[in-house]
């Protein structure tokens, strides 16, 4: 059995006349540098936890630096895949639950429109309007006092009124 010193310095030594390969390896290997530094990271991480199994042949050590780094990319891929999955799973879901919101003029106006408010009414607004939470579950989301929430929409909705009826029908004469 070898020391934690003699460990250490056989991973120092074993990195150092393979890096360039094993990073190569991994450049070869997936989509972009970012990806193959987060690889070698990985890789480095592991053979470090692991430096006391790293056989002390140079050869072995190689192979086993390898067989390590294909490790690393397998379950890159798989996480990767699974991410995937779900991202697809929500975007599925995501059609199926939320309707694409009216494209029609109106519609826009009404956008523009809440979005000029105020950040926190804007906000009040969407969640009573467009997700259906009443005014006080609305301020309890935002911390607001209910009261405080109610004269909010009460203000947003006539300025609202206000840009909508000028927008729509236009400057009265």
């Amino acid at each position: 059995m070898r020391s934690r010193a003699a460990q250490t310095d056989l991973f120092d030594e074993q990195i150092r006349a393979n890096e360039a390969d094993l990073l190569a390896y991994f450049q070869r290997r997936t989509p972009n540098g970012a990806d193959a530094a987060d690889a070698f990271g990985e890789l480095l991480l592991i053979a470090w936890k692991q430096r006391g199994k790293i056989p002390s042949e140079a050869i072995a050590a190689r192979m086993w630096l390898f067989g390590a780094a294909r490790n690393v990319l397998q379950n890159q891929r798989r996480s990767t895949q699974r991410a995937s999955e779900a991202v697809q799973r929500l975007a599925d879901t995501m059609r199926v639950l939320v309707p694409e919101f009216s494209r029609d003029e109106d519609s826009v106006i009404l956008r523009a429109a809440i979005q000029d408010l105020p950040p926190e009414d804007a906000e009040l607004m969407k969640l009573v309007y467009w997700d259906g939470f009443r005014s006080h579950e609305a301020a309890a989301i935002l911390g607001l006092n209910p009261s405080t929430a109610r004269s909010r929409i009460a203000k947003s909705l006539g300025e609202l009124r206000r840009v909508f009826v000028v927008d729509v029908v236009g400057p009265k004469q």
